[in-house]
């Protein structure tokens, strides 16, 4: 079981104690947070820093192997060097397994439309940019700790004799894949044991360990 875009203030300590404790729910939390900075998640009508800090110590404290997942917003009205530096920090200390950015976008009938739209396009698309580059050498130092491990894979698809899959840390069409070599007599659906080889940004390879399966 894998739980997806969990708001924030609504993690209770109860949710996270079944996080932890349940065999059958993915060590996975996704958190889209949005921002960092104080004004901005005020003008975005979300909860504080400080919460959020508490929340991520409670939530690391009780599932220390947690994958964590969030989701920022670059260029919100209002959003200052300052503010974006503060979320560019926050992103380079490393906490996050998984990350997506998206340029803000206004749509009328929202809460934020009547904020107007004071940062220019190229600015919003350039800030994603540096968070996401920030985030390729983060993501890609994760995937070489594997390198030599053998953990749990599903199968979700597979080409010839090769089988791509997930690990739990990484959910379905958003996150990275597992490139399994010798899959050739695995069924797609499968959960296999496969030992890491080889590590990219975004992706990992390995070998099934076949002996006992087939």
């Amino acid at each position: 079981i894998r739980l997806q875009y969990l708001y924030p203030a609504t993690m209770s300590d109860e949710l996270i104690d079944v996080i932890a404790g349940e065999e059958k729910i993915c060590k996975y939390i996704d958190l889209p947070l949005q921002h960092v900075n104080e004004d901005v998640l005020k003008a975005m009508r979300r909860p504080t820093h400080a919460f959020t800090e508490k929340l991520l110590d409670k939530i690391l404290n009780k599932i220390p192997d947690a994958t964590l997942r969030t989701t920022f917003i670059t260029g919100f009205p209002g959003e200052t060097k300052e503010a974006f530096e503060e979320l560019e920090a926050l992103v380079k200390k490393g906490l996050f397994h998984h990350l997506g950015v998206f340029a803000y976008s206004q749509e009328e009938l929202t809460p934020a439309f009547p904020l107007g739209d004071d940062i220019p396009q190229e600015v919003k698309e350039g800030r994603a940019d540096i968070l996401m580059r920030a985030q390729k050498e983060i993501s890609l130092k994760k995937n070489r700790s594997y390198i030599g491990k053998t953990i749990p894979v599903i199968i979700d698809r597979k080409e010839k004799d090769r089988g791509f899959g997930r690990r739990m840390a990484d959910a379905p069409d958003v996150d990275n894949e597992v490139t399994v070599r010798n899959a050739k007599k695995i069924p797609v659906g499968s959960i296999i044991p496969v030992k890491i080889t080889g590590a990219a940004s975004y992706d990992v390879t390995g070998t099934a360990v076949l002996e006992g399966l087939v």
